[in-house]
């Protein structure tokens, strides 16, 4: 019935539920798989109402630390410029960085 097809869009922040949901999972290493299948899948949609946000990057980025990997600092470094990048532009890297 075309009355009751309603013409339903993703939206982010059910994507960042679905990360959260995610970052809870038992198996560490399926569930950042999962997760940055999700945030790769979000970023290249072609609306950019579901692209990744701060609380999206932000589940990612978590996990990746809880994960144990020796890796894992620069895994998370590798995905904090990735979010700056899109987000911010790529100049304002540096910005967002902590200065020693």
């Amino acid at each position: 019935n075309e009355n009751n097809n309603l013409d339903l869009k993703p939206m982010r922040s059910w994507y960042n539920s679905l990360l959260g949901t995610w970052s809870k999972a038992t198996s560490r290493k399926e569930r950042l798989k999962e997760m940055q299948i999700i945030l790769r899948f979000m970023a290249d949609d072609e609306d950019t109402s579901i692209h990744p946000d701060v609380e999206s990057y932000n589940h990612v980025i978590s996990t990746m630390l809880k994960t144990g990997e020796r890796r894992a600092a620069a895994m998370c470094y590798k995905t904090l410029k990735l979010m700056c990048e899109r987000t911010r532009g790529a100049d304002d890297f540096d910005s967002v960085l902590v200065k020693p």
